[in-house]
């Protein structure tokens, strides 16, 4: 069982292929994908079309990513596609959103901070509690691990009123202070009903967004970007993005690259006028990208995995053992069989130990260790060879 861990992991350490893919961003400018690629020797500007740029002028054709340095070289238009444009709307409406499997399969401490949404500060201030769900909402003062009784009834009637089902399935928030606002969080109940609760001067608001619990929401991202344009981004059962609009937490659904939250990536660059939706699976990197005006996906963009060579380790290993996944939440054996392949090289490590031991081995013997090595490979070839047990018989 050690060999099963141990040896695949090696294995992977000295064959692993970094695999990189260019920087892809879509133009508002020629209305086509743009790629920085520092894969080769030299670094390559180009756009889907074939077309070289040089630095400045990538820029140029850029400028919701590069509006920065356009800026400081004071190249910046005054309006792109005839809409009106400053540093600051730039700066408004750009935002980056990442996902990664582990962001929904790793455990967190289930407690959270409530900040208050309508300060009179600029900067947030972290509460002085925290709060928690079982069968009800409790605030407890961490200094103490005392259950603040008092506001915990208050922030609990208003969930008791909409007939919330507890324990909740997901708390969706972003904990966090380095903010420009907080809106609270978004938490679904036993019956996938979606509830937006946050503190406003000092009340509970607890409301049912209404937004639809066929599709069993199984990931929401609460973003708070500057915009204000939306809560955040929900994923349903089935994989499928949506956004949760500020306007009656209406949901907008996004058109992605084909995705799957348990193993691939998503990264999302936003800007005034398009979406760039970046998805990393094993097979390879596809980038699509969404007109904000009518959230219709305009074009696509891919870039396949680079080839690695056949996969040697279903010829060696017939099984491998671990004990973390991005994809599973806790520590605990994996067991994962590739098939019955390796049973090739089983026989011929079963025939290496029968020559370097055909004198010592006795025809029972023989029968039950050259098995033993065939069925387990070189996990039993290695287990053999070094515990030994013809060595009484030298």
């Amino acid at each position: 069982m050690l060999l099963a861990w141990f040896l695949p992991w090696i294995y992977k350490l000295i064959t692993a292929d970094n695999q990189s893919y260019p920087f892809t961003y879509f133009s508002c400018i020629n209305k086509s994908f743009c790629y920085l690629d520092m894969r080769g020797e030299e670094i390559m500007r180009m756009d889907a079309k074939g077309r070289v740029y040089t630095e400045a002028e990538f820029d140029s054709i850029l400028p919701m990513f590069y509006y920065r340095q356009l800026i400081k070289d004071d190249r910046l238009p005054d309006s792109i596609n005839n809409v009106a444009i400053s540093p600051r709307q730039i700066s408004t409406h750009s935002f980056f959103f990442r996902y990664r499997p582990a962001d929904m399969n790793t455990p967190g401490i289930k407690l959270y901070p409530l900040f208050e949404s309508m300060g009179k500060r600029v900067d947030l201030k972290m509460p002085g509690d925290v709060f928690r769900f079982n069968n009800a909402i409790e605030f407890i003062n961490p200094e103490n691990n005392k259950v603040l009784a008092e506001k915990s009834m208050q922030f609990n009637k208003p969930f008791i009123k909409r007939d919330f089902a507890f324990p909740p399935r997901l708390v969706a928030g972003n904990p966090s202070i380095r903010k420009a606002y907080d809106e609270g969080w978004f938490i679904i109940d036993q019956h996938y009903r979606v509830f937006h609760m946050k503190m406003v001067n000092g009340m509970p608001f607890v409301k049912d967004t209404r937004i639809d619990s066929s599709l069993q929401t199984k990931y929401i991202a609460t973003t708070e970007y500057p915009s204000k344009l939306f809560y955040g981004f929900l994923f349903d059962n089935h994989n499928q993005l949506y956004v949760i609009s500020t306007e009656n937490y209406k949901l907008i659904p996004v058109p992605t690259p084909a995705f799957s939250m348990q193993t691939d990536e998503m990264l999302i660059m936003g800007n005034m006028f398009y979406w760039n939706i970046e998805v990393t699976s094993d097979k390879g990197q596809t980038t699509c990208v969404v007109d904000v005006n009518t959230f219709k996906k305009s074009d696509s963009i891919s870039f396949p995995a680079a080839f690695t060579g056949p996969a040697v380790q279903k010829w060696i290993f017939p099984f491998t053992l671990s004990f973390t996944s991005p994809t599973h939440k806790y520590v605990m054996p994996r067991i994962e069989v590739f098939g019955f392949g390796y049973l090739i090289s089983g026989i011929m490590f079963a025939a290496v130990y029968y020559i370097l031991y055909r004198k010592k081995i006795r025809s029972f013997n023989a029968f039950l260790y050259l098995t033993w090595i065939a069925l387990t490979g070189i996990f039993g070839f290695i287990s053999l060879i070094t515990i030994n047990p013809l060595k009484q018989l030298s």
